[in-house]
């Protein structure tokens, strides 16, 4: 049916109403409607997700329903995976980096080592990226943020180079002069 939410919280496309697992999935739309431009900006849609940067500069602290490590220390693994287009990252340095072409965000909690095949104590964040597609098209999308004085341009197109393969190229493009302008003379 159309209105169904698709999720692969356990390696194959299934209904999100049919996972036994506690998931927050975010689609393509909701992406794009939000603004979710990286890592930490997905704790503001999905519930117990906190992401926040730790002060020593050495990766981040990721906790889902207060479960995570505090990240300070490199040698420890957190306790949530990160897994980008179903490669495991379960290190903090992960919070730099940036969403592009995304097709969906799904959020699994509690252990998920038996699908995901790493220590998930806590949980995944699965980061699924916009596969090409098999006729030529694309996007492009224009955006500006007045108080950073931030233009950005973003797009993708899907090139078919034949009848079972094509390529996706996608980009983003900003400038941003920051966040503080220096008045004195």
């Amino acid at each position: 049916p159309g209105g169904d939410i698709v999720v692969t919280a356990r390696k194959r496309e299934e209904r999100l109403i049919d996972v036994p697992v506690a998931v927050s999935a975010l689609s393509r739309e909701t992406i794009n409607r939000y603004g979710i431009t990286d890592v930490k900006a997905i704790t503001q849609n999905v519930p117990t997700l906190f992401i926040s940067p730790v002060p020593t500069g050495s990766g981040s602290s990721v906790n889902i329903r207060g479960l995570g490590s505090l990240g300070a220390d490199v040698g420890v693994p957190n306790e949530v995976v990160f897994n980008i287009d179903g490669i495991p990252v379960n290190r903090g340095r992960v919070i730099g980096l940036g969403l592009l072409d995304t097709q969906r965000i799904e959020v699994l909690k509690g252990p998920q080592s038996l699908f995901f095949g790493r220590n998930s104590p806590a949980g995944v964040v699965s980061i699924i990226s916009q596969d090409p597609g098999n006729e030529f098209g694309g996007y492009a999308r224009a955006s500006y943020e007045f108080a950073s004085v931030r233009p950005s341009i973003e797009g993708a197109v899907d090139l078919p180079l034949g009848t079972d393969f094509s390529v996706r190229l996608a980009g983003k493009v900003t400038d941003q002069r920051g966040y503080i302008r220096n008045t004195a003379v």
